[in-house]
Order: C-alpha cells, then sequence, then structure tokens
C-alpha cells in the first residue's frame, strides 16, 4: 500500500520541479512548434487531395472506357458503311451494263437498217 501511495505521490512532487529553456532554444521550439502544426494542416489538404485525384481517376477510366466502346462503335459502323458501299457500287456497275447496249447489239440493229434501207431502194 505505501508503494501505490509512493507512485501516485511521485508525479505531484515531480511537477513542481521546474524545466528552464534559454531564449534562442525557446523560440527554435515555437518556431518548430509552429512548423509542426503547418505541416499537419498540408498533410490534411494534401490527403484531400489525393482523395480527389484518386477519384478523378476512377472518372477517368469510366470515360476512356466509354470512349473505347465509342470506338469501337464507330469502327464497326464504319465497316458496315463500307461494305454498303461497295454493295451499292456493285449495285450501280451492273445497272450501268444494263443499260449500255451492247456492241453486237448495235452493229446488228445498224445491218438491220442498212438492210431496211436497201430494201426501200430497190424496190423503188
Amino acid at each position: 500500500m505505501l508503494l501505490v501511495i509512493l507512485l501516485f505521490a511521485s508525479p505531484v512532487f515531480a511537477a513542481d520541479e521546474e524545466i528552464c529553456f534559454t531564449p534562442d532554444t525557446t523560440g527554435q521550439m515555437v518556431v518548430e512548434i509552429e512548423k509542426c502544426r503547418l505541416i499537419q494542416q498540408q498533410v490534411i489538404l494534401l490527403r484531400q487531395k489525393n482523395d480527389e485525384l484518386e477519384r478523378q481517376i476512377v472518372l477517368y477510366k469510366e470515360i476512356n472506357s466509354i470512349q473505347e466502346q465509342q470506338i469501337q462503335t464507330l469502327k464497326n459502323a464504319t465497316e458496315t458503311y463500307q461494305d454498303l458501299l461497295k454493295a451499292q457500287g456493285e449495285a450501280y456497275e451492273k445497272q450501268i451494263k444494263a443499260a449500255k447496249p451492247n456492241m453486237w447489239d448495235e452493229i446488228m440493229k445498224g445491218a438491220a437498217f442498212v438492210g431496211l434501207g436497201l430494201l426501200v431502194g430497190l424496190l423503188l
């Protein structure tokens, strides 16, 4: 019991002791304490900025994913459009060939007109 009383009593006696510092040391301690406070504030601000940057990274990753999907969609649309243009080109070529008179057909028509003209000329 005496030991317990001495343990509790010893801090009371120790509190009465004074610790003295030189004015230079005291000034340095005050400066260091202020630096510590400023650094703690900076750490808090940097943590907040870091959290914000991490949120931005997540958002940018989502934007990047969406843009990659858009690029793939546009590639697919471009390929489809190119296939459509190719099919249209082939269809137009077929129509042009069908619309152009064949050379032999023209020769036969010309020969028929010459023959008809000779026949009319002989009859007159």
